[in-house]
């Protein structure tokens, strides 16, 4: 994974040409020194590591992870959190001796494991290698792999908690038996000192005690006491009414997924939808977190800045299915993010996040559209005639309110600006001192897709389909009716995986077990045109409501035809409608852009005060005291 670590003494590219890092400035800038001893003042969003500079491949694809065994990933785990302190306190050698000690590890065992992970920033380097034979590695025949592995589930992995030394005679009892040669009694000792002590214990000794000693307390979380600590995500239903960009009709209430460093009250990221909760909406809000955020706020031509980047320690969220489903855990894990539950019924946990919602209520109920939070407030409001915005209009709202105004408004909480306080945690205070910058993550491509659910499928002489839809790529012909080769004698077709970026799909992304990489499937007719995920769906509605039997490609796209056709239509007999009225309207009602009527500020003591944006129309209502 492509990554940056921007600190002093580092070399760099900048624009073409080499510097080296000197000092940290701000949270947008870096002093640096060129070829020739002169400074220069470099921008952090145009810094990139050297041309000449490996960019090390992860060892395993966060995909291929669903593959490891359990036991496997949770050696991995533990490998990681003996180096962790390693990796956050280089260069103490006392407390890398005291962690060899304390683990009965060698020094150069622990020096080769963070060598491993620093390669990659993935803990699935920790994965412990499969023994296939050769010098060091096991040349155990089949059936003796079975009998140790079995014996040591029966016996050493029981609530009987029979000792390691029971174990042992049990193997070479059962390979005398059947008259096969027992392994050395150090190759079953040492087999078993491979597992995790977390899978040994829950095998011997129960989850309860197994998670007393291995999880963390449910509903405490570590002390945020550094940005990105601690990131809170949640889920909430706004209570505005969108409409579709052409047409102009009402869509629904969407969906908003957002994290928040509750060090700094600073925003991570953010995801609205129109489709509910759930591990798509939720992969794309950590990966927006994760990533720097310049390219979209240059999407939207916003000129405020967001300068929060880097992979969290560890998320904080309510108990929700798609946190705990297996794509989503394991992909924090490679990460190396931790996992944190809410406890039930205990709100608490949970206030930074939902003191946030509430102030994003006020800014909604300010907005056309809004369905207020209940009956009385909405009163004789007509929320459907009043719609206006579009769901990237609504999001651009956001953006510019989350960069303009939430973080550089005086939050008691933290008796400062979220800004102010995300700077001071990077920079450091007269009393204590700062982190420095989070770890830039590059490699955008691969993080997205990375968060993004997966599908599996055999490959077929036509391709792949997914919903109903044939993909095809010259780079799928070795694998057209691959077998699983752990499938046996049964010859059991190998299924790949592929992903899919909900905002088109009309290109889905195939991971290469071989060559370790995505690659890019089109349609199989490359004539159809690109579509979102939600087009898609709303032409397959159309079909199923036209009562065909069969749903197939070309009847889903010439529902789509129809669909924008319908749209065209409607948008032509607008314009024909608007130009008979011959109404001109006075320059005081012509269209500006969302952001135009904002005021931007350099200096976050001007801005404290909301009261003095007068000029600030859906936002000015707000109240000013807030407190998260």
């Amino acid at each position: 994974m492509k990554t940056i670590q921007i600190k002093p003494g580092i070399e760099v590219l900048y624009k073409g040409e080499r510097y080296y890092v000197t000092r940290l400035l701000d949270l947008n800038n870096v002093m640096a020194e060129d070829a020739k001893g002169g400074l220069a003042r470099l921008e952090i969003k145009d810094i990139e590591p050297l041309l000449d500079q490996k960019i090390s491949e992860s060892v395993k694809s966060s995909l291929e992870l669903l593959a490891v065994t359990d036991d496997q990933w949770l050696v991995a785990q533990e490998r990681f959190a003996l180096i962790k302190p390693i990796l956050e306190n280089p260069g103490d050698g006392k407390l890398l001796n005291d962690i060899a000690k304390k683990s009965n590890l060698n020094r150069t065992t622990l020096y080769r494991w963070v060598e491993r992970y620093q390669s990659t920033s993935l803990v699935s380097s920790l994965v412990a290698k499969e023994r296939s034979g050769g010098k060091g590695k096991s040349r155990l025949s089949e059936e003796i792999e079975f009998i140790l592995k079995d014996t040591i589930k029966s016996e050493y992995l029981t609530r009987d908690r029979h000792k390691i030394g029971h174990t042992i005679i049990e193997v070479i009892n059962r390979c005398k038996n059947a008259k096969l040669k027992p392994p050395h009694p150090n190759t079953i000792r040492n087999r078993i000192m491979e597992l995790s002590e977390e899978s040994r214990m829950k095998a011997r000794y129960g989850s309860k005690i197994s998670d007393q000693k291995f999880k963390q307390i449910e509903g405490e979380f570590p002390g945020a006491d550094y940005p990105l600590a601690v990131v809170q995500i949640d889920h909430t239903k706004v209570d505005i009414l969108l409409v579709d960009e052409d047409t102009r009709e009402v869509l629904g209430k969407p969906w908003l997924t957002i994290g928040i460093d509750v060090y700094s009250r600073l925003v991570t990221g953010f995801h609205v939808s129109l489709d509910p909760p759930g591990a798509m909406g939720t992969g794309i809000c950590l990966s927006n977190s994760i990533l720097p955020k310049e390219k979209k706020l240059a999407e939207f031509n916003i000129k405020g800045e967001w300068q929060s980047w880097g992979i969290m320690r560890t998320i904080h969220a309510d108990n929700a299915g798609e946190f705990k489903g297996n794509m989503i855990k394991r992909i924090c894990e490679e990460y190396g993010i931790t996992m944190n539950w809410r406890l039930v019924a205990r709100p608490n946990y949970g206030g930074h996040i939902e003191r946030l919602m509430g102030t994003l209520k006020e800014l909604v109920h300010n907005l056309p559209g809004t369905t207020f939070s209940n009956t009385q407030e909405k009163s004789n409001y007509d929320s459907a005639a009043k719609a206006t915005f579009s769901l990237r209009e609504f999001e651009e709202i956001l953006l510019i309110y989350i960069t303009e105004i939430y973080h550089k408004r005086f939050h008691t909480g933290i008796n400062n600006t979220p800004i102010a306080k995300y700077s001071e945690g990077i920079f450091g205070s007269k009393d204590k001192p700062g982190i420095g910058y989070p770890t830039r993550v590059l490699d955008e491509r691969k993080v997205r897709l990375d968060f993004m659910p997966f599908f599996k499928r055999t490959i077929q002489e036509y391709g792949v389909k997914i919903d109903h839809i044939d993909y095809y790529h010259d780079v799928l012909r070795k694998w057209i009716h691959a077998v699983d080769a752990k499938s046996g004698k049964h010859k059991i077709k190998k299924e790949f995986i592929f992903k899919r970026d909900p905002r088109d799909i009309s290109i889905i992304y195939f991971w290469d077990p071989e060559l370790k990489d995505y690659f890019e499937i089109p349609y199989r007719i490359i004539s159809r045109p690109s579509i979102s995920i939600w087009e898609f769906r709303k032409a397959l509605r159309a079909v199923k409501e036209a009562g065909r039997q069969n749903v197939d490609e070309e009847s889903i796209f010439k529902a789509y035809e129809r669909i924008q056709e319908i749209k065209r239509e409607a948008n032509r007999k607008k314009l024909s409608s608007q130009k008979s009225k011959k109404i001109e309207k006075p320059k005081s009602e012509t269209k500006k852009s969302i952001h135009s009527n904002y005021k931007s500020s350099t200096s976050i003591s001007e801005v404290e005060d909301i009261d003095s944006y007068s000029d600030i129309k859906p936002f000015e209502d707000l109240d000013n005291g807030t407190s998260i």
